[in-house]
């Protein structure tokens, strides 16, 4: 939640919402570069198979961190289903493989002239549902509404990563170093406090932590991305005059 609040402070007057992944720690480092606050908290919404839901009842640049909390419970919705199945996302997600059941993904879509929030309750075909979409369109001078009601897991996320990262460097000075790993001051960030530093795995060039001690000067060092922001290594560091 921390993380999300600051990836979208240079907004004037943004905020998030949350309602997925409350006191929930990321476990990996996050980096964000050449990315949009949006693109940023998208992606850090993935992490707990959450999506950004805009706020549009508020002033300001609110976002909902997972299925918006609109207040409302029990709404009705009168009107016909012309759409009902299995959402083609349980197959996006890893089918059978993906922990769900596909009855999970079951939705209706149902048009009508009454307007609710994204994320009330209501009750439709003998079973409960969350209004998960919202389309609106103007027709002979009246709105008109079309309702995606699904469950909860309509609205979850497959882990989103940076494709950016792959085979980039991204330089850095070393802070300290413990084990067989190195804090860095990335070059991208203006500050780094040395206690909220992330520990980088150190792959020394040789390959072997036994024929090359973790002896560090303050040096540029830089770290690179195996895969697409999901393994980050400090594998080299510039030499720099009397070092070993």
């Amino acid at each position: 939640m921390d993380i999300a609040e600051k990836a979208v402070s240079s907004t004037p007057g943004a905020s998030i919402l949350c309602t997925a992944g409350k006191g929930e720690k990321p476990g990996r480092f996050l980096i964000q570069y050449g990315e949009t606050d949006w693109e940023f908290a998208a992606r850090l919404a993935s992490r707990v198979k959450a999506v950004l839901y805009p706020e549009v009842c508020r002033h300001g640049a609110y976002l909902w961190f997972g299925i918006p909390e609109c207040g409302e419970k029990g709404v009705k919705i009168e009107g016909e289903a012309y759409a009902h199945g299995i959402s083609s996302r349980f197959y996006e997600l890893g089918g059978d493989t993906s922990g769900y059941k596909s009855r999970d993904f079951e939705y209706y879509r149902v048009g009508c002239g009454q307007n609710h929030g994204i994320g009330a309750k209501t009750a439709y075909a003998g079973g409960m549902w969350r209004i998960l979409e919202k389309h609106i369109q103007l027709l002979q001078e009246e709105f008109r509404y079309t309702y995606i009601l699904g469950r909860d897991a309509y609205a979850s996320a497959k882990p989103v990563y940076n494709p950016m990262f792959v085979g980039q460097s991204i330089h850095g000075t070393v802070i300290k170093t413990g084990g067989d790993a190195v804090r860095l001051h990335l070059k991208i960030d203006k500050k780094q406090d040395v206690s909220t530093a992330y520990p980088y795995p150190w792959v020394p060039d040789t390959g072997s932590f036994w024929k090359v001690p973790l002896r560090f000067a303050p040096a540029e060092k830089c770290t690179v991305c195996r895969k697409p922001a999901r393994r980050c290594l400090c594998i080299s560091r510039m030499r720099m005059s009397g070092m070993p």
